[in-house]
């Protein structure tokens, strides 16, 4: 049936009838509205479609549900997560609809993994009261930064859409603005998914899908228009069920949004019943289920446990009938064609995009804006100061001075000529800081303004920065000069590119060698000068060189040269968001460190220096995350290398099957939008003999050798072959083998993005196996979804999503999956992720929910790389070897010695599952470090001092008295502190960045990075900050330092000070009557508060030196003392615990300090 139903994409069928639902536009109006967006301009186009869906003052979903006419029984919000309970009118009886919404007014709508994990538990609580539910999507997308991955962002969004497909209750969804890609396709598996006016849809918000099309030139906007995201678009495509009569700014709509919601409840009801009315094999199908939940196999009570499904929430033959028009439902827009409907064509030219022309036509707009606004110098405090040094310069410059005033004061006349080139080089460094990356362009447009103007004297007044540029005296030093900053730029931009050559040689001290300097600035020197000469400025190479060097040195020797790179650097990293933050902090300090002691040391004045040292950071955890960041870009490269040797399906099928033959080989993708060069693409794929589809479908054996069983199973018994499917063979003379399904993505077109072709190939390939009762093995390797088939594509998540639940739940079949190379995307939360799934990948796969050709923000190896990812249990059932790529983990270990590497084969894994392994996990193989405590005694020479204030005095002096060498690390604003000033010449300072303890002290890598680095004996954590941690203690013995401190052991009993009155307790040692116990929510702690007695002392459970202390008398001031305790606690300890205490009014304080060492010495103090 939804096979037959697939090829009626788009039409109507007699089992959706949807007839009685109120409130809707008519086919009349929205074809009429069709015809209006065809004459519409990108730019019109943009206007009417995208713009309203986006523009904050327009209504909320929240706001609107509140609107609808209903009694809210209950609501709840967690940031852009909206739920209610709302009592309606239905057919003359009160019921209850639930409702789960995304609020674009908070964090832009976007979810991260514990809404979408926070929404399935409402989806559970909704299915147990019997509440049809509601969905209201409003998203540019679910979040894909690096926090959103390490939170398992593709496997909450799986869980989610498998909830979604498995509820047993009508389902209507609402595209109230945004709905974009996997933010949207949990809340759009809906029964009826219907769409507001201005609501808009797709796999991926257009902006996203500009850069995947970048070959083709194409801007978002143009993207946007060719896909066609519009509510009418997607109706007439058969992609939504209706277009509601609701606009944002006509609020007397919102009754037909209540009447459709409501009637479109009762039209999924009536469609249920005349669907069992019509289809007897559903009550067969329903008896066979009850019979399966009754008398359950191994793997089914294996997938129980995971889904934990009590009866009460599985046998509901209408519950089934709404679950099963769902899929049929989404079945239905996906579409599909095989090669023989397929046209091929002659060639032609592909149509290109105007990406490059509006951006340009953009930055000439925004130009002449500015030369009609020139900024007055008097509001740039910097540039008016060198405008107040030329005029100065200027009155005295014919003034006669004696040789005595000149050798002090200088000559008036070159005094004046170096205040106009201070003054240039101002305004350059302005001008480029204000136009940032256009700043080339509008630099060359500018020289070419000036020369068409006639220059003039300087006018009285309020003089704008154009006047200045006018002047005969500036504008031919600007003339001379401009061309350095657009060199300048280039020249960054070269370096940044070109950090790859020197992460090796930094990685681990960072510290650059003399030679290493001056070749990277040769090589991104030369590569600079050529992408300069492809501009419209001519100048002789040579006298550009010499040129550009004496303005550099003049840059670099600027006193306020960090600051200027600080500023630079903190706009490039908007332009370059994908690069790790730290590394802008490295190419800050080749200009202001790095290139000065270069200059410095060949002029004969001085050594040099190669050890990065940066101050005034502002980069959080800054030591740590460099470290990590030279190691991206070591592993980058890496994995690039071997990306060059491509992963073909046939060296899959080769390397793991035999007698491979394939199934649904003619289904191609149907390119349903005639997305430009996507064509193209299909015909590259066919003119070199392969598929234009995302995936190999088809069957194959899997062989079992000796060597790939595992010897004994975890009774410590011989394993037996076995298999609750009819897939083995045995076959005399030869090794035992099964018969498998097998999907392979296609890398070879459109880098295996899952197209609905693969959809249909996989659902059809899934109903063939449950037919011949064979497990299904798939290696996966995609881009994600196929983004140029437009929102049909996003469909083949849930489709796919629910398929494999039916065929592993309701046949008892196995599915292994396999990750490799890239597996990104739909990818991920379609296979990969799927609860049931036993998955695994292989070392070296790159894993993060959405690729970072899309994310505008950096993606750290260990929030994307397998081998880091398989220390979380919840991201993967294992790593398993990569045998495509030789060494891979070996090298990987080169590059850092502590990451996880695979300890199994893909055989093995393959083969214990198949012989009955289901809950087979090989986690517990990921090496982790070592949880010991062991001291290791040795000499101290160099200790690093973690501490600031008076405690970093009395220790800076503490180890001059002891005659050992300091290292003091130090936050931003602390690098001009008193503890600096006492540091002696053979100790040093390390800025860690940050201006808040949280940013700086409170980041134990960045410490311990700091001292690996400079590679001290010991590490002495001060007061407070870490100094009670027994994990940082941990952490520094881990890392081969001595803590100057107690045993972590000893820090867990005593360092918690409910812990401590515990152990104290347990000594029957008298106590001060408190909570005995750490206390976290304010509503609590009071009511313990109370059976104290006021006055009580809420105190800190990690704390010390009088940090996060509070008395309280009154009752009334109680929950906001504890919440501003909480808050101090967290800022100054990194732990927000408190416990109460009886305050005691009057007493004495006596306090005895008691020191030992590790051979038993006691001393008491005080």
């Amino acid at each position: 049936m939804s096979h037959d139903l697939a090829l009626q994409n788009g039409k109507k069928s007699a089992i959706f009838d949807q007839s009685g639902v109120e409130g809707l536009l008519t086919s009349k109006d929205i074809a009429a509205q069709i015809k209006l967006l065809k004459k519409l301009d990108v730019d019109g186009y943009i206007h009417r479609v995208i713009t309203p869906s986006e523009t904050q003052k327009r209504p909320s979903s929240p706001e609107v549900i509140r609107q609808l006419g209903s009694k809210i029984i209950f609501e709840e919000s967690e940031g852009p997560l909206y739920m209610a309970e709302c009592e309606f009118d239905i057919g003359g009886l009160q019921r209850r609809l639930g409702f789960i919404a995304q609020n674009h007014k908070s964090q832009n709508g976007v979810w991260y993994p514990k809404h979408h994990r926070r929404a399935a538990e409402m989806v559970r609580f909704y299915a147990s009261h019997a509440m049809p539910l509601v969905t209201f999507m409003d998203t540019p997308g679910a979040a894909a930064d690096a926090e959103a991955n390490l939170q398992n962002q593709s496997h909450s969004i799986s869980f989610f859409i498998s909830e979604m497909a498995n509820l047993q209750l009508p389902v209507v969804g609402v595209v109230f603005g945004g709905g974009y890609s996997g933010g949207a396709i949990p809340l759009a598996t809906a029964n009826l998914l219907l769409s507001v006016r201005e609501g808009v849809f797709n796999t991926i918000h257009p902006k996203g899908l500009s850069n995947i099309a970048r070959k083709y030139n194409l801007s978002w906007q143009e993207s946007a228009k060719y896909i066609g995201v519009s509510a009418y678009e997607l109706q007439s495509r058969g992609y939504f069920d209706g277009v509601i009569d609701y606009s944002y700014d006509q609020p007397h709509q919102l009754k037909n949004l209540s009447r459709a919601i409501i009637t479109g409840i009762e039209s999924v009801e009536k469609d249920a019943v005349s669907f069992l009315k019509e289809h007897d094999f559903f009550f067969h199908h329903y008896r066979d289920s009850i019979e399966h939940y009754l008398d359950p196999s191994e793997l089914l009570i294996e997938s129980n446990r995971l889904t934990d499904r009590p009866p009460t929430g599985t046998l509901n033959i209408f519950g089934d009938v709404y679950r099963f028009m769902r899929f049929l439902r989404m079945r239905q827009r996906i579409s599909s064609r095989t090669i023989h409907q397929y046209s091929r064509l002659s060639p032609r030219k592909t149509p290109v995009g105007r990406l490059h022309q509006r951006r340009e036509e953009e930055r000439r707009e925004n130009f002449k804006r500015w030369v009609s606004s020139t900024l007055e110098i008097r509001y740039n405090e910097k540039l008016f100061k060198r405008y107040e040094a030329f005029l100065a310069a200027n009155d005295a410059r014919d003034k006669e001075r004696s040789k005595f005033t000149r050798f002090f004061m200088g000559d008036p006349r070159e005094n004046y000529q170096k205040s106009i080139v201070d003054l240039v080089t101002e305004i350059l460094i302005y001008l480029y800081n204000h136009w940032k990356d256009n700043a080339g362009e509008n630099l060359i447009e500018l020289f070419e303004h000036l020369q068409r103007n006639e220059i003039h004297e300087l006018p009285p007044g309020n003089l704008v920065l154009l006047d200045l540029l006018q002047n005969p005296e500036i504008q031919p030093v600007f003339f001379e000069n401009h061309q350095n900053i657009i060199l300048f730029d280039l020249l960054y931009n070269q370096l940044i590119d070109s950090l790859p050559r020197i992460a090796g040689e930094l990685k681990g001290n960072n510290r650059i060698s003399k030679e290493s300097v001056e070749n990277l600035f040769e090589v991104a020197f030369d590569g600079a000068l050529k992408e300069f000469e492809k501009s419209s400025v001519k100048f002789e190479s040579e006298w550009l060189r010499d040129h550009f060097f004496k303005w550099l040195v003049r840059f670099i020797e600027r006193k306020d040269c960090d600051e200027v790179m600080g500023t630079i650097s903190t706009w490039k990293r908007v332009v370059f968001p994908r690069m790790s933050p730290p590394l802008f902090g490295v190419v800050r300090y080749f200009f202001s460190g790095l290139l000065p002691s270069l200059y410095t040391d060949q002029q004969g004045k001085g050594r040099f220096d190669g050890k990065i040292t940066p101050r005034n950071i502002g980069i959080k955890d800054f030591w740590n995350r460099l470290d990590q960041a030279y190691k991206d870009l070591l592993i980058q490269n890496l994995l690039r290398e071997y990306k060059r040797n491509p992963i073909s399906p046939a060296k899959v099928i080769d390397q793991f099957f035999t007698g491979f033959q394939e199934l649904y080989g003619d289904r191609i993708t149907s390119n349903p939008l005639q997305f430009p060069g996507f064509r193209d693409a299909i015909e590259r794929a066919l003119s070199n003999g392969g598929m234009p589809c995302g995936v190999i479908t088809g069957l194959a054996h899997f062989e079992i050798s000796k060597e790939d069983l595992p010897k004994t199973n975890e009774n410590g018994s011989k394993d037996t072959i076995q298999s609750t499917s009819d897939s083995l063979e045995t076959i005399s003379g030869s090794n035992p083998r099964y018969r498998v399904g097998l999907v392979v993505s296609n890398t070879e077109f459109q880098a295996g993005a899952f197209d609905m072709a693969s959809c249909d190939k996989v659902c059809r390939l899934l109903d063939e196996c449950a037919r011949m009762k064979l497990p299904v093995i798939m290696f996966v390797s995609s881009a994600g979804m196929q983004t140029k088939e437009g929102a049909g594509s996003l469909f083949s998540m849930s489709i796919i999503n629910d398929r494999l639940t039916r065929f592993i739940k309701d046949f008892d079949l196995p599915v292994i999956c396999f990750g490799f190379r890239d597996c990104t995307g739909g990818a991920q939360a379609s296979f990969m992720t799927h609860l049931l799934v036993r998955t695994y990948y292989l070392s070296g796969t790159q894993m993060p929910f959405a690729g970072q050709l899309v994310v505008e923000s950096h993606l750290p190896a260990h929030a994307t790389l397998s081998n880091y990812l398989s220390s979380n249990n919840e991201a993967m059932d294992g790593l398993v070897a990569n045998p495509f790529d030789d060494n891979l983990d070996e090298r990987l270990k080169e590059i850092d010695p502590q990451i996880p590497t695979a300890q199994h084969q893909v055989k093995d894994v393959i083969a214990r599952i198949l012989a009955g392994e289901y809950r087979l996990s090989i986690q517990e193989h990921v090496q982790r470090l070592s949880r010991s405590d062991k001291f290791r005694p040795k000499n101290i020479n160099k200790v690093l001092i973690h501490a600031r204030g008076c405690t970093a005095a009395r220790l800076i002096q503490g180890a001059r008295e002891a005659g050992l060498q300091t290292i003091l690390v130090a936050s931003d604003p602390d690098m001009e502190s008193k503890p600096v000033k006492q540091l002696g010449e053979d100790d040093r300072l390390v800025c860690i960045g940050g201006d808040t303890p949280q940013e700086s002290y409170l980041n134990a890598m960045s410490v311990i990075r700091v001292a690996e680095q400079e590679e001290v004996d010991a590490i002495h954590p001060g007061i407070g900050f870490l100094s009670e941690s027994p994990k940082y203690a941990r952490i520094c013995r881990e890392h081969g330092f001595n803590f100057i401190g107690p045993r972590a052991e000893n820090m867990d009993r005593m360092g918690n000070k409910s812990n401590a009155i515990a152990t104290a307790k347990s000594l029957n040692i008298p106590v001060v009557p408190g909570s005995e116990g750490a206390l976290t929510d304010p509503v609590h702690a009071a009511s313990v508060a109370q059976e104290i007695g006021f006055p009580v002392l809420i105190k800190a459970a990690h704390g010390g030196g009088g940090k996060g202390i509070g008395v309280v008398e009154d009752p009334d001031w109680f929950p906001s003392t504890f919440s501003r305790m909480s808050q101090e606690a967290l800022s100054a300890f990194g732990n927000g615990d408190l416990y109460l205490e009886k305050f005691i009014t009057s007493m004495r304080h006596l306090e005895v300090q008691v020191l030992r060492d590790i051979k038993g010495n006691s001393k008491l103090l005080g």
